[in-house]
């Protein structure tokens, strides 16, 4: 694991010979456990030394980038550690050509919270560096997603930017606040966007549409298609691609048709899942009960703010199918994480386990990282959890054989033996047998 040759926004050369210096080539030495990686890392941030926090979250972006091809992030780990020292430079002023800013919006765009939008949006009147604008749109996005109630500041703060123009700037801000709106699923920014429309000519209007129909893709198919309509002929041209204009005609002609396709479908579905919440709502175990053995993964995704409410307030026995009918396909958003912590350290190991599934079938690259961070320093010394992990890995096709290797050279026998039984369950292929231990291709 050598020390990189590149970082993204500092070089090695601006650290200063000596200790922290030492510690960056010794995170990165060969024959270097992961455990003591992170310590290491975590020495380095507890020096209070700014330039060493920002070469750290340079490694951790550059490692959370490796991570896309099957190759788990260490400094998962010291996440929250590194956001209370990313939103403290963030906070202050940068005389640093703006990169200590855009270091640290890194960080804080995978760990913002609803606190942080003052703040957030301030970065974002008044940018010192010039990425730092699309890391601070990223960390919005990442609050909007989960929050229930409409923040009017913010939503204001969007609005100002659908305006009329034809420059790549004005463009690439219409976009990127037409997507943070579209993702915010409150009734308020869906009227900010409808208004834009109002004032924006079809070639402009194309994210604002897109937009709306990722808000309500039956009710706003009708105006997506005026604006498609209604575009110059041949667009995009050659001028549209040049300005900015052009690009975001991809993914609107695409959702267009995606709509299209659900069209009633859509909203026999529809009709369906609100039968279904209004029946949760009224008599939970028995709703619950009858609808767990039809239930797939669309429907999970959808009735996840309903199922979470349930769980808040179930005991052992409910928790159980409610787990159950989480672990087809949750939404990954804050409130299932906050729902199922609790559940994810119960003494029960079957309730443990469900929990873990329900975290790693909602497809959230953290909270797979986070297992396998408690993976590691449970095939040390807590033969149960580890064996727990690794049997939720196997059920939901994710136990890779990177994670396979780290159980069997666990000094406890348990884990040994259970990465072994999935191993050989999965080599014999019988139909009990777990999934598979190989990254899908």
């Amino acid at each position: 694991m050598p020390l990189p040759n590149m970082l993204l926004h500092f070089s090695w050369s601006e650290l200063k010979p000596g200790p922290v210096r030492d510690a960056f080539e010794r995170l990165f030495a060969e024959g270097v456990e992961d455990d003591e990686r992170v310590r290491i890392a975590r020495k380095i941030l507890a020096q209070d030394i700014v330039l060493a926090h920002c070469l750290l979250f340079d490694v951790y972006q550059r490692m959370a980038m490796d991570s896309r091809w099957g190759v788990s992030n260490l400094l998962d780990d010291l996440v929250g550690p590194m956001r209370v020292k990313a939103m403290a430079i963030l906070r202050r002023p940068d005389g640093h050509d703006g990169r200590k800013h855009v270091a640290a919006a890194q960080i804080v765009a995978r760990t913002a919270k609803p606190k942080d939008i003052p703040l957030l949006l301030e970065r974002l009147d008044h940018p010192g560096h010039p990425e730092l604008p699309m890391w601070m749109y990223w960390a919005l996005r990442h609050v909007v997603e989960d929050l229930p109630s409409a923040d009017m500041t913010l939503i204001a703060a969007m609005e100002k930017r659908l305006v009329p123009g034809r420059d790549r700037e004005t463009c690439n801000e219409r976009v990127e606040a037409s997507r943070t709106l579209g993702r915010y699923r409150v009734a308020a920014a869906e009227e900010a966007l409808l208004r834009a429309m109002e004032k924006l000519a079809p070639e402009e209007a194309i994210p604002v549409a897109t937009a709306l129909l990722w808000h309500d893709p039956v009710r706003h198919l009708d105006l997506a298609r005026r604006i498609r309509d209604a575009l110059p002929k041949g667009f995009p041209r050659d001028e549209d691609q040049d300005s900015g204009m052009g690009y975001p005609f991809t993914d609107f002609r695409i959702t267009i048709e995606e709509s299209e396709e659900q069209g009633a479908l859509e909203m026999e579905e529809r009709a369906r899942i609100a039968a279904m919440r209004r029946d949760l709502e009224a008599d939970p175990r028995a709703a619950l009960s009858r609808i767990l053995p039809d239930l797939d993964c669309d429907m999970s995704f959808e009735l996840t703010p309903t199922l979470c409410r349930l769980l808040a307030s179930a005991d052992a026995a409910f928790a159980r199918d409610v787990l159950r009918a989480l672990g087809h396909r949750a939404s990954p958003t804050y409130t299932l994480f906050h729902a199922i912590e609790p559940w994810l350290w119960h003494e029960d190991l079957e309730l443990r386990g469900l929990a873990m599934r329900v975290a790693l079938a909602s497809h959230s690259e953290q909270a797979r990282a986070r297992l396998l961070s408690r993976l590691r320093r449970a095939c040390v010394n807590d033969a149960e959890d580890a064996c727990t992990i690794l049997r939720a890995l196997a059920a939901t096709n994710q136990l890779y054989r990177g994670d396979a290797a780290l159980a069997t050279s666990s000094p406890l026998p348990e884990v040994r033996e259970t990465a072994a039984f999935l191993a050989e369950d999965k080599a014999g292929d019988t139909p009990t047998a777990s999934p598979s231990l190989e990254p899908e291709s």
